[in-house]
């Protein structure tokens, strides 16, 4: 029991992180931070679609790492 609580609350770390690099991903792209929007090749009309595509992507990762982390 012990070795599937370590496992869960792994892969939960591991969801929550990559939810949270999704989003931040998604600000420096809309806020074209370092370039990023230019590097990518987003065009300025799209770049509304990346933010919530992003977005999404990285919240509900992070939900679902957060319903691993605090599983009882």
């Amino acid at each position: 029991m012990k070795a599937k609580r370590v496992l869960s609350r792994a892969i939960g770390f591991a969801q929550v992180t990559c939810g949270v690099v999704a989003i931040i991903f998604a600000f420096m792209v809309y806020y074209d931070v370092l370039g990023v929007r230019i590097m990518m090749g987003f065009s300025a009309g799209s770049v509304g679609f990346y933010l919530w595509v992003l977005f999404i992507f990285g919240v509900l990762p992070v939900l679902s790492g957060l319903f691993l982390l605090y599983e009882p």
